[in-house]
């Protein structure tokens, strides 16, 4: 009887792993998905100043994330007395890794913690506050 309960147990055991190891990674891969594509900057949220918004104050950002896993941003301003800046271009390489969006610009590492990510939006948090994004 023991023996049976042993080799029952193995096999839920592998079973069990064999499981987890498939959804693990086809969430990955939906999650990946998902966020590909080009994001346009809404609002943010930054600690001790509440919230500002791209279109009032003058500011855009367009972020595309590539299946290779780099991606482009794309920044500029605007200012009262000189209108739009010309565009900043910065490139950059991205990995998501669960709820981790970890991102490398000018060889200097970033993490920001994947609050939503849907088909239209997309928000994104650190230690200075939550961003929200729309496609």
């Amino acid at each position: 009887m023991k023996k049976i309960f042993c080799l029952v147990f193995a096999a839920m055991l592998c079973c069990g792993f064999v499981a987890c190891s498939d959804s693990d990674e086809s969430a990955k891969i939906d999650s990946d998905n998902l966020i590909v594509g080009t994001w346009t900057f809404e609002k943010g949220y930054e600690n001790g100043y509440g919230y500002w918004y791209a279109e009032e104050d003058g500011y855009e950002e367009i972020v595309t994330y590539k299946s290779n896993g780099t991606g482009v941003v794309r920044v500029r301003e605007y200012d009262e007395d000189y209108g739009w800046d010309g565009p900043e271009t910065i490139n950059f390489e991205w990995e998501l890794v669960g709820s981790k969006l970890y991102a490398v610009f000018y060889g200097e590492e970033s993490v920001s913690r994947v609050e939503k990510l849907t088909e239209r939006e997309l928000v994104l948090s650190d230690e200075e506050g939550r961003y929200y994004y729309v496609r």
